[in-house]
This record gives structure tokens, sequence and C-alpha cells, in this order.
């Protein structure tokens, strides 16, 4: 589904593209072992550095290379539960992005252009094409066009074919899909997010709620 987002974009179909909106975030209900996963030490950081690391990917993916950012998180000398990301492009292509571990969102990615709006699932194969002008919508799951057989629903599936691109790459048989510059890439996007980092504005600590 991520590919053919990109080739509607390429296409033209959407015309030129104005903006996008992307907000993912669930409960936090993985078991574990221990804490590591919530100590700056050992993770590294919160929710951007862990499903953000997926968003940053996809939106580079689509859009190109970052040209500004904002940046605001949760952050309190641990590892942040909740963030937000205003992106301006280099295309000139804005954005914003909103994560969180302590929150069930929308879970999708809204791209608006000057002849419709798609949207694409962050967690399935679906997606759904608005075009301007028109009081009706296109939706369904992605098909792979060589074997039109349908994309499965379930976290195993989706990745399978991650899966064996990697094994493949590694054993020497083909390139990987995608070479390790890109995933470099959301890495240095990551770190810059934490560079630039504001505090995020908590409904519970707002000074106009307290007079």
């Amino acid at each position: 589904s991520y590919r053919f987002v990109k080739a509607i974009i390429d296409t033209g179909f959407l015309g030129k593209i104005d903006s996008f909106d992307i907000r993912e975030g669930l409960v936090y209900k993985w078991p574990v072992a221990s804490d590591f996963f919530f100590r700056r030490e050992t993770a590294g950081g919160g929710v951007l550095i862990d499903t953000g690391a997926y968003i940053m990917d996809a939106v580079q993916f689509w859009f190109g290379d970052c040209k500004s950012l904002e940046y605001l998180d949760d952050n309190m000398g641990g590892v942040e539960a909740n963030c937000e990301i205003h992106l301006e492009m280099q295309n000139g292509t804005r954005g914003y992005i909103e994560l969180s571990r302590t929150r069930d969102l929308r879970n999708t990615a809204i791209i608006r252009g000057e002849r419709g709006t798609i949207e694409v699932s962050l967690q399935t194969s679906r997606v759904w094409v608005y075009p301007k002008g028109l009081d009706t919508k296109v939706a369904g799951s992605v098909l792979e066009a060589q074997t039109f057989t349908a994309t499965g629903e379930s976290l195993v599936d989706l990745v399978k074919a991650e899966l064996e691109d990697w094994i493949e790459a590694i054993i020497g048989k083909t390139q990987p899909r995608v070479p390790g510059e890109e995933g470099r890439k959301s890495v240095a996007l990551i770190e810059a997010c934490y560079r630039n980092r504001k505090p995020l504005e908590l409904p519970w600590l707002s000074p106009r709620l307290s007079k």
C-alpha cells in the first residue's frame, strides 16, 4: 500500500501535494520482561525512535527530503510517550505527525493534493481515495499486480515480504529493495527532532486551566 501511494503521488493523480496529516497511536500494552524500553540510556528514546522510525521512512519515501521541522514531546527526563512534529519538505509540502503510546489515534496517513485526497492505513493494506469534486470515494485493499492476490491483513503477512527481501539480500541473491542509505535518512531526521526538542503542552499542566 505504501508503494501504491508513492505511485499515486508520482504519477500526478492528486496533482500538486499540499499537505499530509499522519496520526499513529495505541495504548501501550506489549508484555515486557524488563524496563529497558522505558529508559533513555537503553532504549535511546520513546515513541519517536520506535514507531516514528517507520513514519519518518514513509514520509521521506513519499515526499522527499525534509527542509525544516518543529518537534515537541512530553519527555520529562525519561522517554517520550507522546510527540508532535511539524514538517516542511524540500518540495514545499507541509505536514503534521502525531505519535502516542497512551492514546488510540486514527492510525492513518491523509495526503491532500489539488485534485483529491488519499488516506492509507498505517497498520493494514487498506487505502481510501477521494477525488475532488465527487461525492463518492474509492476504498479497498491494495493488490499485487503480478498475482492479483490481496496482501494479508495480519502483522505476519504484512512484514513477510520485508523479511524475505532482507534474507535474499543477506545471502547475496538480490540487492535490497530499500538500501541502507534510506534507513540512515530516517535516523538523521529522528536525531534532528531530538536536537530541536520543545516541551509538548499537556492539558493537565496548562496554566490556562489553573486560572
